[in-house]
């Protein structure tokens, strides 16, 4: 699996018409710069003609993946002191509790693949 690389965040409404930019930037070289399109963006581009409601989305998209990493990671440990706390000292556990489990288990799996899409990885 390869590091995840984009552009750092916080992102923000740029310039113009459907524009959202970065302070910071990916890469070796800033080409961004070379036709003078910090200045006309307002930053480092991430995209450009997006709706007002798209703005507003991909403006978070950095903190919502951080927030989903932190929640999974949360989510996991509570799923595992659950687990501990109700089964049985041989494992047993009973069929709502199971269910709960398996509900938790979905989501879990669920967050899991999200972040991976996020993150252009195989889930």
């Amino acid at each position: 699996m390869s590091e995840y690389k984009s552009t750092p965040g916080p992102w923000r409404r740029g310039k113009g018409y459907g524009a959202v930019v970065s302070d910071s930037f990916i890469g070796t070289k800033d080409c961004n710069d070379k036709y003078g399109s910090l200045a006309f963006y307002g930053g480092h581009l991430i995209c450009e003609s997006a709706s007002p409601g798209n703005i507003r989305l991909i403006s978070e998209a950095p903190s919502l993946l951080a927030i989903a990493e932190d929640l999974l990671e949360f989510a996991i440990e509570e799923r595992k002191c659950f687990y501990q706390s109700v089964a049985s000292p041989d494992g047993h556990i009973d069929q709502d509790e199971a269910e709960t489990l398996r509900i938790e288990d979905e989501r879990i799996e669920s967050a899991r693949a999200v972040i991976a899409r996020a993150k252009g990885e195989s889930a």
